[in-house]
């Protein structure tokens, strides 16, 4: 049995619908429709980067163990929010990580030394591509002009040939 397609919407559908939804929003039927906790989605929610910077450094606990990530994590916060690592460092420092500093250089360090080397490796293939970008211009271009050229030339074939009939049927007519 052939499938059957339900039948196309009418052409104002569209309209309708938004004109409903404005009624609904005007009217406050909408209000509230989301909540989460008592509390409407908007005002529930904080700035996610103050949050997250803030329980970040939170988390930080006497005897917590710190990992790679923990530094990284730091290294990310610095990037976007310069001054983030110092607070950071010394907050740990202060919770008994004498060391912090020491682990968050050799961490940063290593990431940013692998990161070059992929860099370098990104740039050495871009080289490449812009290289052989390069030298299939001169070629497209050769042919491009080639082609531009027949073409020219079949366009003044053709003329000339015109031209040679419009010239015999003169002739012809004396």
């Amino acid at each position: 049995m052939a499938q059957r397609w339900p039948d196309p919407a009418p052409e104002n559908a569209l309209q309708q619908i938004c004109r409903e939804i404005e009624e609904a929003e005007l009217s406050g039927e909408l209000r509230g429709l989301f909540k989460r906790g008592g509390q409407s989605v908007q005002e529930a929610q904080s700035p996610p980067d103050q949050m997250s910077r803030k329980s970040f450094l939170d988390s930080f606990k006497t005897g917590m163990n710190l990992y790679k990530s923990t530094f990284m994590k730091i290294y990310g916060y610095e990037l976007t929010w310069p001054g983030f690592a110092e607070d950071a460092l010394t907050r740990l420092e202060i919770l008994g990580c004498s060391r912090a500093r020491e682990y968050y250089t050799c961490a940063v360090a290593e990431y940013e030394y692998e990161h070059e080397k992929e860099m370098i490796s990104v740039a050495k293939w871009y080289r490449k591509q812009s290289e052989r970008e390069r030298s299939e211009k001169p070629r497209a271009r050769q042919q491009e002009t080639e082609q531009r050229r027949i073409e020219l030339l079949n366009k003044k074939k053709q003329l000339l040939l015109e031209k040679k009939r419009l010239l015999l049927t003169e002739n012809l007519q004396e």
